[in-house]
């Protein structure tokens, strides 16, 4: 599947950023689930397969853009 990597500022945690974009209906994985290291770059992987239409993926990369622009708070962290 086509798909591309957002890398994000050490102070956005992949693992939140993931779950922050899934509660608001985007999935995307972060790049630990891809690294055999725990050295793993800091971001996610967006992948587009199979959308319903270019209107959604453009939905959803508009989310994402606009999460990608929020600091991350203490409530953005995984529990």
């Amino acid at each position: 599947a086509m798909h591309g990597w957002l890398d994000l500022p050490e102070d956005w945690p992949a693992d939140s950023f993931a779950l922050q974009a899934r509660i608001r209906g985007v999935a995307v994985c972060p790049s630990s689930s891809f690294s055999l290291s725990r050295n793993a770059r800091n971001g996610v992987r967006i992948s587009i397969s199979a959308p319903c239409s270019i209107d959604t993926v453009a939905r959803g990369l508009d989310i994402l853009a606009r999460l990608a622009r929020e600091k991350p708070r203490a409530g953005f962290s995984l529990v």
